[in-house]
Parts: C-alpha cells; sequence; structure tokens
C-alpha cells in the first residue's frame, strides 16, 4: 500500500513538472536569397506572482518581403496565417489586447494582433497563439511577424479551474 502511494506521489509530481511547449509548424517561403522566414526561435516560462502554475511560452520570430511572400499589406500577412492556423484546428477569436508572453502587444495597435483558440477550448486556461504583425518601414518592404503559442502547466489549468 505503501509503495503505491509514493509511486502514484512520484507519478503525479511527474506529470505536473512536465514541461509541455506547444509548437505550430507553419512553413513560409524562404526568401530569394535562399534565406529562412523564421530566424528566431525562443521557449520561456512565463509566471505570475499572483498565481500557480506557470505558462509555456513558444515564440518564432520571421521576416516577410514583398518579393518572396508576396505580402503587401498587414491583410495579406494575417490571410496566410489565418488560413494556416484554420487548417490546423486554430479559430480568430480576437483581435488587439496586450499580452504578457508577447511583449509587442504592448506596442502595436489592436489590428496588428490576433488571438487564435482550438473551437472548444477559448477560455482561460487553455492554449492560444498570438502572431503580431507590422511593418519593417524605412525603404524596406516587408513585414516582422511573431508566432507566440501559450500553454498553461497543468498546475495552471487546474488552478484556474478553481477560480
Amino acid at each position: 500500500m505503501r509503495t503505491v502511494m509514493v509511486v502514484a506521489l512520484v507519478m503525479a509530481a511527474i506529470v505536473l513538472s512536465t514541461r509541455n511547449f506547444l509548437e505550430v509548424d507553419i512553413p513560409v517561403a524562404r526568401h530569394l536569397g535562399g534565406g529562412a522566414f523564421w530566424w528566431e526561435s525562443q521557449r520561456t516560462e512565463l509566471a505570475y506572482d499572483d498565481s500557480a502554475g506557470v505558462l509555456y511560452v513558444h515564440r518564432q520570430v520571421g521576416t516577410g518581403y514583398a518579393d518572396a511572400q508576396q505580402w503587401k499589406t498587414e491583410a495579406d500577412v494575417f490571410g496566410f496565417f489565418d488560413e494556416q492556423l484554420r487548417i490546423r484546428g486554430w479559430t480568430l477569436t480576437s483581435t488587439g489586447s496586450s499580452d504578457p508572453a508577447v511583449p509587442e502587444t504592448r506596442l502595436l495597435p489592436a489590428e496588428s494582433i490576433h488571438r487564435y483558440y482550438r473551437p472548444d477550448d477559448a477560455h482561460a486556461g487553455s492554449p492560444y497563439v498570438i502572431v503580431v504583425a507590422w511593418p519593417i518601414g524605412g525603404n524596406v518592404e516587408g513585414f516582422n511577424v511573431v508566432l507566440t503559442t501559450v500553454t498553461p502547466s497543468l498546475w495552471k489549468q487546474l488552478w484556474s479551474g478553481l477560480d
């Protein structure tokens, strides 16, 4: 009996501490010179002082140019990502709003920020995706793009369920 309880506690600890970064693979055309669109990838944990658990944040940064991706406007960029995410089971649920997992959201206008959830999962404590895009500027025709997935840890999900 005691061994079973120890094994159960160890298994529970493993499950609660498992890191679960969600990666959404969206292939984007390479640059005409052969460079990759996605040129930076980061994984981090985001924790808040006033709540349990963490958010697992996977962030990809890319740069798109008019000649390679054929994006002339932000609407073109978001049209591409809206469709790619829809194919993968994600639904655009809102635009705008600041999100600590994506620092750019504090600086960009609402129309430059798109948030996606899975249709049956659009609530606090569920994984979500944020795509932000904005023009490079100057004399360069193109866009900076950041695709971020945010996945609550099991402990955070359990904590959210108690609220």
